[in-house]
């Protein structure tokens, strides 16, 4: 069983199942915010230093929407792509840039004021988050319990 978020899942012959969403959202240190200004808006991230997940198909292509619904896309310069979403809150942390994150990836870094989320007043995109398996059957009871348990806790 593989867990897989994305924004839409390819075809294949595996199951997926969807058991929860979580926002996608953009975040930066108070270390960076005060070395290198506020973006204001997704546009400026041009100008700004970014952390970008390298296993998204466009890893340098972030996109917005605006208030009515149009996409915004900002062709970012990214100075690290790293295959790790832990890497990149870490690195973004360490206020080494801005990166864009799926919330289930934080903690208590927002409250604690570690992170600061920009463009809070922009509509949030969500990614599903999936169970994926080969196959219903034949499967084992410790797969079959293994997913109970994740949609059970973890599930929305």
């Amino acid at each position: 069983v593989t867990i897989r978020a994305s924004l839409q899942q390819e075809d294949s012959s595996l199951i997926s199942r969807r058991f929860m969403k979580s926002e996608i959202i953009t975040v930066a240190s108070p270390k960076y915010l005060k070395k290198s200004g506020l973006p204001k808006k997704p546009t400026d991230l041009t100008d700004h230093q970014t952390i970008s997940y390298g296993y998204l198909k466009q890893p340098k292509l972030w996109m917005y929407t605006d208030k009515n619904g149009q996409p915004i896309l900002v062709n970012v310069d990214s100075q690290v792509t790293t295959n790790s979403g832990e890497m990149n809150l870490a690195l973004c942390i360490a206020g080494k840039g801005i990166t864009r994150i799926p919330r289930f990836h934080l903690n208590d870094e927002l409250t604690q004021n570690k992170l600061v989320e920009l463009f809070d007043d922009y509509p949030q995109i969500n990614i599903d988050i999936h169970l994926v398996y080969p196959s219903r059957k034949h499967m084992s009871s410790k797969v079959r319990s293994f997913i109970d348990f994740v949609i059970a806790e973890l599930g929305d």
